[in-house]
């Protein structure tokens, strides 16, 4: 769970809600949307929101939120049952967030998608990794500084 932070106004929205809005718009590919829901979760704390306190990690291939990959990969040949249990995202303020996204990287090549993905959050979090399998996390303190411009460091 991310670290509570009272600077942020917490919305506490299920990641999954996240992923169904971009699964209902064609994205249907688990990588692809882990990455539009992070772009969707920086856009937010650009403006001080936290849009879930599920805690991101650093996965090789880029930032991940858990339960959203286990879900996917585990109902990947049952994507609309899966979703169709999900609630729909109806705050309309991470709903404008998503729209953003999705008009701004839907169309990305998804090589170009990672490598704006793998971004310095994601590289300091793996930076003391001994082996490119490990998984850490990327602290909360990370991408709030991050969105802020300030230098990361990990904690």
């Amino acid at each position: 769970m991310a670290t509570y932070n009272p600077k942020l106004k917490q919305l506490n929205l299920n990641p999954l809600s996240v992923a169904k809005y971009f699964w209902e718009r064609g994205i249907e590919i688990s990588p692809i949307n882990q990455k539009l829901i992070y772009f969707t979760y920086l856009e937010a704390l650009k403006d001080g929101y936290l849009l879930f306190k599920e805690e991101w990690k650093a996965w090789p291939n880029g930032p991940v939120v858990e339960t959203v990959v286990d879900e996917m990969y585990d109902n990947r040949h049952s994507l609309e049952k899966l979703f169709s249990k999900v609630e729909d995202l109806n705050n309309q303020i991470t709903l404008n967030y998503a729209n953003q996204v999705f008009q701004k990287y839907h169309n990305i090549e998804p090589y170009d998608l990672f490598q704006k993905a793998q971004n310095k959050p994601w590289k300091e979090a793996r930076k003391p990794l001994k082996s490119e399998q490990e998984v850490v996390k990327i602290p909360l303190t990370s991408l709030v500084n991050f969105i802020n411009g300030k230098k990361v460091k990990v904690n």
